[in-house]
């Protein structure tokens, strides 16, 4: 067989195999299509939408020509990649930290503007994924889980110590956690830590629900003390649990069907942050439990697809973890977000993946999404080759 026919047999033999990430774009593009939609209708801006839309066709553009990338190129840029995460965050120190709303987050690098954490949650995926591929033999999964948790706990500190994100810190946390359980199988280990984790934060919440702040007092306390306060009796306070107020009264009165699109009352300058991290409340409001639903299906079948990748490419350990790691991010994030919207959890300030206005996260949740399609194209591609070396073979 000449070197043009191999060709032709090869792309014959790939455009047979079952691939999966034409659904994946397709289903990350109906997502990011929501997304717009609402975020069109909670500001009522046609250029904040036109900009959110920009956005999203730049993070097409980028999915479709990394897809013909080998993704294993970031296995030799790791130490460079991971240095990158951690230098933004000390550059926020620095006059290029921006200062939004009385926290420096934002940095400005050569003219551009972008939030710090989260193209670190991108480069932690990246290097723990390459420590996992590494080590991944070596007999004491132990200390291989230690060693990652110390690099995905460094950059999560420094976000808490130097940016003031303990949210942003948690999720990058999470995500270590997942894909050392997974990628490790040190279960024991891990329902220990997570164990001690649950009884130390939930020994502080009983601190603070058995010494409740009057409404008088609450303003000298420190903020998370005062957000917990607010979350255990958001009616107590009138100011700190303003927003969890009104997200509850948008996601009732929506009911199940909704009171349709555009017709939010919360929107209108009573629901504070409606498109960003509380853009899920004008969602119920607007379009109801079924609009929520239908977001929630759509995000479900697109971490199905990530998850099939990430178990049927069982060749490349770096490729499966690096899926693994997006399965993490978008799933603990999207949760997180839900969370604070109906009143599980605190207010953290996390936006919900591809609906929340927000470019910087934007771009990294359709980055991540071209790594897991360049990792499921070079799965397709090694089995198409290998099944033609056999047919050669035989």
């Amino acid at each position: 067989m000449n070197k043009k026919e191999y060709k032709k047999l090869f792309k014959e033999k790939l455009a047979e195999m079952p691939r999966v990430e034409f659904h994946i774009l397709i289903v990350t593009i109906l997502l990011c299509c929501y997304g717009a939609i609402m975020i069109c209708s909670a500001t009522g801006s046609m250029k904040e939408t036109f900009g959110h839309i920009r956005f999203i066709v730049l993070g097409i553009v980028a999915i479709l020509a990394f897809q013909f990338i080998n993704y294993h190129l970031l296995s030799k840029m790791v130490f460079a990649i991971y240095a990158f995460g951690i230098g933004c965050i000390l550059l926020l120190k620095t006059g290029m930290g921006v200062d939004v709303n009385g926290a420096t987050r934002w940095l400005n690098l050569f003219g551009f503007q972008f939030q710090v954490a989260e193209p670190v949650k991108v480069c932690v995926i990246i290097m723990l994924a390459w420590m996992v591929w590494k080590y991944y033999g070596t007999r004491n999964k132990a200390m291989l889980t230690l060693y990652c948790w110390l690099l995905g706990g460094f950059p999560a500190l420094l976000l808490l110590v130097i940016s003031n994100d303990l949210s942003s810190g948690i999720v990058v946390l999470g995500i270590t956690f997942v894909i050392t359980l997974m990628s490790t199988e040190t279960f024991k280990l891990h329902a220990g830590i997570f164990g001690a984790a649950m009884l130390v934060v939930g020994g502080y919440v009983l601190s603070i629900a058995n010494n409740m702040p009057s409404e008088a007092d609450i303003g000298e306390l420190p903020f998370r003390v005062r957000r917990i306060a607010a979350w255990i009796d958001p009616y107590r306070y009138d100011k700190e649990g303003h927003q969890i107020r009104q997200s509850l009264y948008a996601i009732g009165s929506g009911g199940i069907w909704g009171k349709h699109l555009g017709m939010s009352v919360q929107k209108t300058g009573t629901l504070p942050e409606a498109e960003t991290d509380f853009i899920l409340a004008v969602l119920c409001e607007e379009l109801g439990i079924f609009g929520l639903c239908l977001l929630l299906l759509m995000l479900g079948v697109l971490l199905y697809y990530i998850y099939t990748v990430a178990i049927s490419y069982k060749k490349s350990i770096f490729g499966r973890v690096l899926c693994i790691g997006v399965f993490a991010h978008l799933s603990i994030q999207a949760l997180i977000n839900l969370s604070v919207v109906t009143g599980i959890f605190p207010n953290t300030g996390l936006p919900f993946p591809f609906m929340s206005s927000g470019g910087t996260s934007l771009l990294c949740y359709m980055g991540e999404i071209a790594l897991v399609i360049s990792v499921e194209r070079r799965s397709v591609i090694e089995e198409v080759k290998k099944s033609m070396k056999e047919s050669n073979d035989s």
